[in-house]
C-alpha cells in the first residue's frame, strides 16, 4: 500500500470499567504509568516487540501514540486508585474559570487569543489533569517515556494533547525521547503553531496540520471554493517555514473528527481530498479504514469501528488512489521536489512537484465534468514529448484521447475532469515492480537510529495510523 510508518494507539494499562457510558479502548485514559507494561486488551510485551520487528523487517517504523497531559477518570476523591499519580497535589487545581465539571470552557477556545491558561491548568473533557510544574509529575513523566522507548525501541512519537501543557514540558519531552515527535495541536489558526515547532530547541519536531484539514473539508466536503487552499498553504509556508511545513502530518479524518464520507458520501470527492495530501508538501496520515471507503461519526466512537467487523476492501477505487499515489510518491521520492500551486479556482486546484509531476483535483463531485486549465511554467517538463507522451496515474490512460489539450505557443494545458475525478499527470509511469524494493532501501538508507532525533527523510513516505483501539493506522 506504499506505507513508510505505523502509528499506534497509547499502550498503558487503562483505568477499569465505564466512566461516563466509556471505557479506555482507545489507550486514552491510563491508569498505571509507574511501568512500562501493555494493557492486555492490546495483547502482550511480546506481541508489541514481535509487531515492530516485523516492520522493521519490512522497512516499515512504528510511531507510539503517547500522553502526558492527564491520566484516565478515578473513583477515588484522592486519585488513589491512579499509579504513580495518586494524590490530589499531582494534578492542576479547579481554577476560577474552568466550568462546573472543572473542565475547560468553550469560549477559552473560542477567544482570540485562546485563553492559554484554561486550556492548560482545566480538566480537557473532566480527565484528571496532570500538573507538569511538580518535580515528581514532571519526573515521572520523563522516566515513563525513557523506560517505554528504552524497553519497545520505537522509532518515532505521536504526541496527544500538546496545546494543553505548557510548551517548557514538550522541549524536555522531546529532548528524553530522542525520536521524532509529531504533536497533536488541534488548532485551526497556523500562527498558534509557532511556538511549538520554531526555535534552536523545538518543543516538537513537527504537528499534525489542523489548519490545513479544517480547509480540505470546506473544499472537498463542504464544496467551498478552492482558493483558500492555496491562501492556507501560502500562510503555512510564510509563518512555518518550508522545513516545518514539509513534516507535517497531513490527513482528511482521524479518530478525533467524523470520518470523510460521513460528512460527504462522495467518493470522488473522497479520492480528490486523498490525492491532495498525498503528493503534496507533509506527511500524508491515512486513518485505518478510510481505504475501504468506512463511515462513523465521533459520538461514541462511530469513527472508530471495528475494519475487521466491515471486512477489507482492497477493490474499489478509493484503495486503489492510495496504493497507487502513496507507491508513486515513495519510488519517485516526491518529498525532494518543490511543491507550486499553479491554479486555484473554485472548482479547480492544480499543483506541481517538481518538473514532471502535475497533479489536478477538482471538488464538482461525482457526474461533474468540468475542465482545467493551468499555464506550465517554463521549468516544466511534462508537455517536452506531447501529449501522448504522458502517463495518467489514475486513469492509467495516454495518448490523445486522455482529456489533455495542449497549446505549446502559450504553454496553456486544459485537462478534461470526468466524472469529477482527481487526475495525476506524469512524464514517467509508476514503478509497481520495485515498491516494496523502495520501501526497505528508503528506510535502510534514511531512518535514524532509536536514539537519535529522526530526520525529515525518515518519515516523507506515507503514515498509516494504525489505532490497535480498532485498527492499525498507517504513516
Amino acid at each position: 500500500m506504499g506505507m513508510t510508518a505505523i502509528w499506534i494507539t497509547p499502550i498503558p494499562v487503562q483505568v477499569d470499567g465505564e466512566f461516563f457510558g466509556e471505557t479506555g479502548y482507545h489507550g486514552y485514559w491510563a491508569k498505571d504509568l509507574s511501568s512500562t507494561d501493555v494493557d492486555p486488551h492490546f495483547g502482550s510485551e511480546q506481541d508489541l516487540k514481535t509487531l515492530i520487528a516485523t516492520a522493521r523487517k519490512k522497512g516499515i517504523m512504528t510511531m507510539l501514540d503517547v500522553v502526558g497531559n492527564h491520566v484516565g477518570h478515578s473513583r477515588s476523591d484522592s486519585f488513589a486508585d491512579i499509579t504513580p499519580f495518586n494524590k490530589p497535589e499531582h494534578y492542576h487545581k479547579c481554577i476560577p474559570g474552568c466550568d462546573q465539571w472543572c473542565s475547560i470552557p468553550q469560549h477559552a477556545y473560542e477567544s482570540r487569543p485562546q485563553n492559554q491558561t484554561l486550556i492548560e491548568q482545566c480538566r480537557l473533557q473532566s480527565l484528571p489533569d496532570l500538573n507538569q510544574s511538580v518535580p515528581f509529575v514532571r519526573e515521572q513523566l520523563l522516566s515513563w517515556l525513557d523506560r517505554t522507548l528504552q524497553k519497545y525501541d520505537f522509532d518515532g512519537l505521536r504526541v496527544d494533547t500538546v496545546k494543553h501543557v505548557g510548551v517548557d514540558f514538550w522541549r524536555e519531552w522531546t529532548k528524553v525521547g530522542k525520536r521524532f515527535t509529531l504533536g497533536e495541536v488541534l488548532n485551526g489558526d497556523a500562527s498558534t503553531l509557532i511556538k511549538y515547532v520554531q526555535g534552536p530547541e523545538p518543543a516538537m519536531n513537527s504537528v499534525l496540520n489542523f489548519p490545513l484539514y479544517y480547509a480540505l473539508a470546506n473544499v472537498f466536503v463542504h464544496k467551498q471554493g478552492m482558493e483558500q487552499l492555496a491562501t492556507e498553504r501560502a500562510a503555512e509556508y510564510k509563518l512555518l517555514g518550508p522545513e516545518v511545513v514539509s513534516t507535517m502530518g497531513t490527513f482528511i479524518d482521524n479518530h478525533d473528527v467524523p470520518r470523510f464520507l460521513t460528512q460527504q458520501p462522495d467518493d470522488a470527492l473522497l479520492r480528490n481530498a486523498l490525492t491532495w495530501i498525498l503528493l503534496a508538501d507533509g506527511m500524508p496520515v491515512i486513518y485505518y479504514g478510510t481505504g475501504s471507503e468506512m463511515t462513523g461519526s465521533v459520538q461514541h466512537g462511530g469513527n472508530r469501528n471495528c475494519l475487521w467487523e466491515q471486512g477489507y476492501n482492497e477493490s474499489n477505487p478509493t484503495f486503489q488512489t492510495i496504493s497507487r499515489l502513496a507507491n508513486f510518491r515513495l519510488s519517485h521520492k516526491l518529498w525532494k521536489q518543490p511543491e507550486q500551486t499553479l491554479a486555484a479556482t473554485p472548482d479547480c486546484y492544480v499543483y506541481s512537484r517538481g518538473p514532471n509531476v502535475l497533479v489536478v483535483t477538482t471538488n464538482g463531485g461525482s457526474g461533474s465534468a468540468n475542465t482545467c486549465s493551468v499555464q506550465l511554467p517554463a521549468s516544466s517538463m511534462l508537455m517536452d514529448n506531447g501529449v501522448s507522451a504522458v502517463h495518467d496515474l489514475l486513469a492509467m490512460s495516454t495518448g490523445h484521447d486522455s482529456g489533455l489539450v495542449w497549446y505549446p505557443t502559450t504553454r496553456r494545458l486544459t485537462i478534461h475532469m470526468p466524472g469529477g475525478s482527481p487526475r495525476v499527470l506524469s512524464s514517467s509511469p509508476a514503478s509497481p515492480t520495485s515498491l516494496e524494493q523502495s520501501a526497505a532501501a528508503q528506510h535502510s538508507s534514511s531512518a535514524a537510529p532509536a536514539t537519535s532525533a529522526a530526520s525529515a527523510g525518515t518519515i516523507s513516505g506515507v503514515l498509516a495510523a494504525l489505532a490497535l483501539f480498532v485498527a492499525m493506522l498507517l504513516l
